[in-house]
């Protein structure tokens, strides 16, 4: 009998699906590319780092073992999987988290038929499309890979630092030619490099000559100037393309004739005779540069991928089908009994918070928080402001109970999905769920994602060079999310104080700490849309704020020209010191350079100056009653004891929930593990958001002057 039956399986796989095609979900999953699109660029308007992180996890994915979304899983307790192995870890959370989305979709529309590798070709397409980049086909029917270890990384990814005879070398053996190489190298038009990547260009060229003399003499001094301290801050980085890094194009070719190459890597390409011709080429025809690089794009989709029986279409895309747990059926008869036994064990001082709540049942919480914390705000810069957010969005609704990290599914759109949140930074989401994984391995089911959540906020404010406050732990996730409890419980950059002040007044919040908890602007940006109300339609008459510094107002009018189009424009909320938490918010107030008009109501009204003149003026102050709200805000609505759970996922509730918050049918004699380790992922990096020229020199810092310098070669800003 088990013979026939194989034999019938094999009859009924259809011969194509050995093939790729570009109509491949046809019949099975028709609205596929429509949500993909859709998924991308949604993701893309919220964070426009987007294009640029998926198109190089897609590179990353496909070099190492073949196009089949191996890149995507996990790390577990048996197994160090690709995404962690040393050169993957600053992968863009952004690129993760696209390929999430649109697979929640798509296992709520037609489950079980869309592989993971498949949706990362198909968004990494849209995504570079999006930002002015060529459209070419994608053939799909790609199956995702069995198989994902960091130790197959090392020597199948390209390296900064390589000669172009080993960049040659590297490419031919995966059957690519020195066109196709440097085709694909063009794919830096987008995105930015660490300067840990291109110091040596900058500090150690020769015994002789420190500096690189082929780079263009003021982008070297503005480089160094941005990497002066990168041994001890290395999350500073540089774009790749200085002139146009938003915008897939061919300035990088361009840029690499000029001495602006970022990378030792790229900058030989043009001095070496056997790369130089397409150099040279692409950057006066972008046609042909597009040309290439849809056809090489196109033969890397088809790099060792995985069809039929050789892979699989997984349900979660951060893991593997294979089963790691199995909770065994309880019967009726045992339920009581347990429930009764667990509920003896739930000691008495749970319904409070204490410092030292895990000293006992995870004693290394603090220390694996911590190491998640550095290694993710080094990789990602723009963590600290995001996670800081997030913390706040979640305890304004409902308490400080990470309800905020629930995915949504088809019966409820969580908090997470409200219009208000959908700009969230997914490095905060990668943070707590990188977190996780480590904790569920060390101590499973103890720790609370609310619990990581808060404390992990307070390190990265630390970190960045704000106040150290105690975080009092054994909070409880909470139970229910929902996007209709959003409205109303956050705060508005267009309120009034006279709401601002009832609204923080509701949740039990003075006047002295509602101004120092909006000291939290000064990292993070804004888009937009959030403030071009004052830069463009103040009133009837006068359609700039008077009350805005003139030069500011300016540079902003340039960055937001076409907000309406480009909903992704963006803005420092912090123009001077916007990577590090100091008062220089407060004192940015005072001079003009408020940027949202929630902001700059501070500093007008009677009520509300007092606390702003104090803090622009003495630090200290600041950080003490910044200290003394967050310690406040940790404590908002908290769930404790029974009215809560400790969630073994981060985005789904209790054990009988999918890897997308979708309830497993019990009819279904399968259980599928509680996803542990979900990644969701990054970044709006501080130097993607173009700075505008103040006017003033004492308002500069070199991070501006670096920015101003690229924009002042393209002639315009």
């Amino acid at each position: 009998m088990a013979i026939a039956i194989l034999l019938l399986l094999f009859f009924s796989i259809p011969f194509s699906e050995s093939k790729l095609t570009k109509d491949y979900y046809k019949q099975t999953c028709p609205d596929f590319q429509k949500i993909v699109r859709d998924t991308a660029s949604q993701k893309q308007a919220a964070q426009p780092t987007t294009a640029a992180g998926t198109l190089r996890l897609f590179v990353h994915d496909c070099l190492v073992e073949g196009c089949d979304g191996s890149v995507l899983i996990a790390s577990n307790h048996l197994n160090k999987a690709e995404r962690d192995a040393e050169i993957n870890e600053s992968l863009a959370g952004d690129g993760f988290e696209v390929v999430v989305r649109a697979k929640t979709a798509l296992e709520l529309t037609c489950p079980g038929i869309v592989s993971c590798a498949d949706i990362l070709a198909e968004a990494t397409r849209d995504l570079v499309t999006m930002v002015g980049g060529p459209f070419y086909s994608v053939r799909l029917g790609r199956k995702d890979g069995q198989v994902s270890l960091a130790s197959k990384v090392e020597g199948n990814l390209p390296r900064a630092n390589q000669t172009v005879d080993e960049l040659i070398k590297f490419f031919a053996a995966r059957g690519f030619t020195i066109e196709e190489m440097v085709a694909l190298t063009g794919g830096h038009t987008i995105g930015f490099s660490h300067c840990k990547e291109f110091t040596d260009r900058l500090f150690h060229y020769s015994k002789t000559t420190p500096t690189d003399p082929e780079i263009n003499p003021k982008y070297a001094e503005a480089l160094k100037m941005t990497c002066g301290n990168y041994t001890t801050n290395p999350a500073m980085a540089a774009f790749n393309d200085v002139i146009t890094p938003g915008k897939f194009d061919n300035m990088y070719y361009q840029n690499l004739k000029r001495g602006l190459g970022l990378l030792a890597s790229d900058h030989a390409l043009a001095k070496d005779p056997r790369t130089k011709p397409f150099v040279e080429l692409y950057s006066t025809d972008q046609a042909e540069f597009f040309k290439a690089f849809s056809h090489a794009m196109e033969k890397l989709g088809h790099h060792e991928i995985k069809t039929g029986h050789q892979g699989e279409v997984r349900r979660s895309f951060t893991r593997l089908i294979e089963l790691f747990y199995y909770y065994p059926p309880m019967s009726q008869s045992m339920a009581l009994p347990i429930l009764f036994l667990l509920f003896l064990a739930i000691p008495l001082s749970e319904s409070k918070l204490s410092i030292d709540y895990y000293k006992k049942t995870c004693p290394d919480f603090e220390s694996i928080v911590r190491d998640t914390v550095t290694s993710k705000q080094i990789a990602s810069p723009t963590t600290a402001a995001g996670t800081l957010r997030l913390f706040f969005h979640d305890c304004m609704v409902e308490g400080c109970d990470a309800s905020i990290l629930i995915s949504s599914n088809y019966v409820n759109t969580a908090e997470r999905d409200a219009d208000i949140n959908q700009s969230l930074s997914a490095d905060a989401f990668d943070l707590v769920a990188r977190a996780k994984t480590a904790l569920e391995l060390s101590c499973p089911g103890i720790v609370s994602c609310s619990d990581i959540l808060t404390l992990a906020t307070r390190n990265l404010v630390t970190m960045v060079g704000g106040p150290f406050y105690k975080v009092r732990l054994g909070r409880k996730d909470g139970q229910v999310s929902k996007a209709s409890l959003v409205e109303g419980n956050l705060p508005r950059s267009n309120q009034t104080l006279d709401d601002m002040i009832k609204f923080f007044g509701t949740k039990g919040f003075t006047l002295q700490e509602m101004v120092a908890l909006s000291g939290a602007h000064t990292i993070g940006f804004a888009h937009c849309k959030e403030f071009a109300d004052r830069i463009f339609n103040y009133n009837k008459t006068t359609p700039t704020d008077p009350d805005m510094y003139p030069n500011y107002a300016q540079g902003l009018k340039k960055i937001c020209a076409d907000y309406k189009t480009n909903i992704a424009m963006s803005a420092f909320n912090d123009v001077i010191t916007p990577g590090k938490f100091d008062n220089m918010y407060y004192q940015n107030l005072k001079r003009g350079l408020g940027l949202l008009a929630s902001d700059h109501v501070l500093v007008k009204d009677p009520r509300t100056r007092p606390f702003v003149e104090l803090y622009s003026t003495d630090q200290g102050a600041f950080f003490k009653a910044f200290a003394h709200a967050m310690e406040k805000l940790s404590h908002h609505g908290v769930k404790t004891g029974r009215k809560g759970e400790v969630r073994h996922s981060r985005t789904s509730f209790g054990r009988k929930s999918a890897w997308s918050g979708i309830a497993f049918r019990e009819s279904r004699k399968e259980i599928t593990p509680p996803n542990t380790c979900e990644i969701f992922p990054i970044n709006y990096k501080p130097w993607s958001i173009f700075v505008p020229d103040l006017g003033a020199s004492s308002l500069r810092t070199p991070l501006m002057e670096a920015e101003r310098e690229a924009y002042t070669v393209r002639g315009t800003c």
